[in-house]
């Protein structure tokens, strides 16, 4: 018995209890080992016999139950890669963020509570300029800046 596993991409599930109504008509259905079914990524992994059914069968066991199978796009070992290298930029530009943000809050925190200006006022209020002007990642502002030379 040579199993064989299929991914349907599922269009209608609006809560994580629409899991169970996909998966409980797959696991009854003959020929199929395992269902899993993920509502993040709303779809369903499959793994059947096709010597006894098919996809045809699997896919009238999801609309038999109100939901529509959609036509995938077939995920690539780079799609994947591509998930993985947005999740670790938006991870990176968060720890920028949160460590710019919490140097800005120290170094405010000591002029407003203790009277401390570091290293001298005229760089403070250099600084404060900058840090209020640039941003991480983000393009400069130059629209209302006139640099004459």
């Amino acid at each position: 018995m040579i199993m064989k596993e299929t991914t349907l991409k599922i269009e209608g599930m609006t809560c994580k209890k629409c899991t169970t109504h996909i998966k409980d008509p797959h696991k009854e259905t003959e020929g199929v080992k395992s269902a899993v079914v993920n509502f993040a990524r709303e779809i369903a992994n499959v793994e059947f016999d096709p010597a006894v059914t098919g996809i045809k069968k699997l896919k009238s066991a999801v609309e038999d139950t109100g939901y529509r199978v959609m036509e995938k796009k077939t995920e690539t070992f780079e799609e994947e890669d591509e998930d993985i290298k947005k999740v670790t930029s938006a991870r990176y530009k968060m720890w920028t963020a949160w460590g710019f943000t919490a140097s800005i809050v120290i170094w405010v925190s000591l002029e407003m509570f203790f009277g401390i200006v570091w290293p001298n006022r005229t760089i403070f209020d250099i600084g404060m300029m900058v840090l209020a002007i640039v941003q991480p990642g983000r393009k400069i502002p130059t629209d209302g800046l006139i640099i004459e030379g």
